[in-house]
Order: structure tokens, then sequence, then C-alpha cells
């Protein structure tokens, strides 16, 4: 009987750890897949100069059970190059969490930079210009690079850089950052907020006292930075605009984790005119939702009677004028 010989092949950490984790439930499905149908052979893993690039996973569990696998060459002019090849992959063969999807963003943001940089260098000794890139992420565009990489996100661009400083924390070692990075990629954890207090250790200001700087200025609740004029949420005056995506999931949270609701020291929720924004904005959501739902129910032969439909119509007028009352 002759031996079946497993190759060994090269895991570069580098390249592995820029790979979002699959979870417990998704490895459990991968490895029974292969240890019952085989390896897909049509499915290869790709390995450069014997490191592996694309089928950690699967290498992982051919040499667990000593299963057979096939392997596909290939040739990148640099790491960076193979790296970018790595998250094209994962962008478009996976679901990922959010925070992944903005994770790998980051990282190509950074590949881009270092090769626009050497773009560059290399033009410059021609006496040419290197010309504009995604990559031109100096202090002054770094701003705008992040506003462009958001486009494409599902999140905001102040969501984004926060990813980023958590992403740059754990690079450098910081243990809190690595948990916290590893959580958000991992979809455990899914306030990138939250994750970014925890590295940074800037708490949220809470109390009155603590939301007005020296000069006046009130303090944003969720980035804990200075509002200056024309930039506090039109509903939330100590939230920022561009935190406001955040604080609405925030605020989601606490209200339905909290076990004794003590939200009342929080100032960007409870201050009038924040309130009756969020009354008018809900009104107008319910009315939308009424309007939906009576399409959708017509749409299938469910029709309300005439005093249904009154009745739906007082009741949201009246909803309505209670708040044009209270407002004064």
């Amino acid at each position: 009987m002759t031996d079946i010989i497993i190759p060994k092949l090269i895991v570069d950490d580098e390249f592995r750890l820029l790979i979002p984790p699959l979870s417990d439930d998704e490895f459990g499905r991968l490895e029974n897949s292969i240890r019952t149908d085989g390896f897909h052979e049509w499915e290869p893993i790709i390995v450069w100069d014997g490191m592996i690039v694309d089928g950690h996973n699967r290498y992982s569990i051919c040499q667990k059970h000593g299963i057979p696998f096939t392997t596909k060459k290939m040739r990148f002019s640099s790491r960076d190059a193979a790296k970018l090849f790595i998250i094209d992959n994962q962008l478009k063969r996976r679901n990922l969490p959010p925070a992944a999807i903005g994770d790998l963003k980051l990282e190509e943001k950074e590949i881009v930079a270092r090769q626009a940089e050497k773009r560059l260098h290399l033009s410059q000794g021609r006496g040419k210009k290197a010309p504009p890139s995604l990559g031109d992420v100096s202090d002054k565009h770094d701003g705008e690079t992040l506003e462009i990489l958001a486009r494409d996100i599902p999140m905001g661009r102040e969501s984004l850089r926060k990813l980023d400083v958590i992403k740059q924390k754990a690079k450098e070692g910081d243990p809190v950052a690595i948990s916290e990075r590893e959580a958000l990629i991992s979809g455990k954890k899914k306030s990138i907020h939250g994750a970014y207090v925890a590295v940074v250790g800037k708490p949220k200001p809470r109390k009155p006292e603590d939301t007005v700087t020296k000069d006046g200025r009130k303090i944003c609740v969720m980035c804990g930075e200075p509002i200056n004029e024309g930039e506090a949420h039109p509903a939330r005056p100590t939230v920022h605009k561009k935190c406001e995506q955040e604080y609405q999931r925030d605020w989601e949270h606490s209200r339905r984790n909290s076990a004794d609701h003590d939200l009342l020291n929080n100032v960007a929720v409870f201050t009038f005119d924040s309130l009756m924004t969020e009354l008018d904005s809900s009104a107008k959501k319910l009315t939308e939702a009424w309007a939906e739902s009576i399409a959708i129910n017509e749409s299938m032969g469910v029709n309300l009677t005439d005093q249904q439909k009154s009745e739906l119509d007082d009741a949201v007028l009246h909803l309505f004028k209670a708040i044009q009352n209270i407002r004064g």
C-alpha cells in the first residue's frame, strides 16, 4: 500500500492574519464537507513561493485529517501584490461583518499608499510627477481618503476612522486593541465605537457638567471632542453630525440591554428639542410603515374597510397634533 504524502506548505502569519477568521459554525461546516466529500480539486489552494495565499482553513483541515489536496501556483510582483489578491478574494467571496470589510479596506489603503509613495519616488527620480492616487494619505488628504473608502463600506467615515485607530494600535501590539479588533472582524462584537472607547480609554461624557468646554462649546457624547459651530446634529446638540449613526446604534443597544434603564444622565437623548425631533421622526416612520402595510395587504387581496382606514387616519392625525401641541 502506498502512503499518501500530504505536502507541507508555508503558513505566513502576515497573510493568515489578514483573512477574517471563520466562525466556529462556518469552520465546522467546512470541515464536515471536506471530510465527507473530499477536497474540491476545482478550488485549489493558492500558493506563492511555497506560501499559502488563499486556502488557510482548507489546508489546516486537510493536514489535520490527512486529506490530499491540490494547489495552484501564482506569481506576484511583491508581498503587497499578494495581499491585494487576498483582500479582493475575501471581499468577493465572503459575507463578512461590516467591521471585517472596513478592516480589509483599511489594509488595502495602506498598501495602495505604499505603492503610491514608491511611484512618487520613482517619478521624482525621473523628474516627473506621480499621478494622483487613493494612496495619497498624507495628513492633508487622509480624511478625504477615508471618505472615498467609506462609500463602498457599510459604515460611515467616522466609524472607519475609529476602526483605523484600533487596527493601528493592534499592529503596535496593544493587547486590548488586538482583542477588540478580533472581536469586531469575527462579528462577535458589533459596536466599533464601544471597541474604540475600550482601546483609547476615553469615556463618554454623560453628566451635564462634563459636556461643556471652558470656552462654552459642547462636547460630543460619542467621540468626546468639542463641537464647533455647524458641527452639531440638528436634533442632538451634544452629538456631532459625523457621530450620529454610531450614536443611534449605541442608544439602541443601551435601550435594549440596560437592566435598570438608567439613561437619564444621557443629555444627548433627553433634551426637549431632541426628544421632540425623535417623536416627530417616529411619527413619520409610523405613517410610512402604515401606508406601506396597507399597500402590501391590498396587493394580496386583504383590504381594510373604509371605517378602519378612517380610524387609522384619525389616530395618525391626533399623534401629529399632540406633538405640535407639546411644541407649543
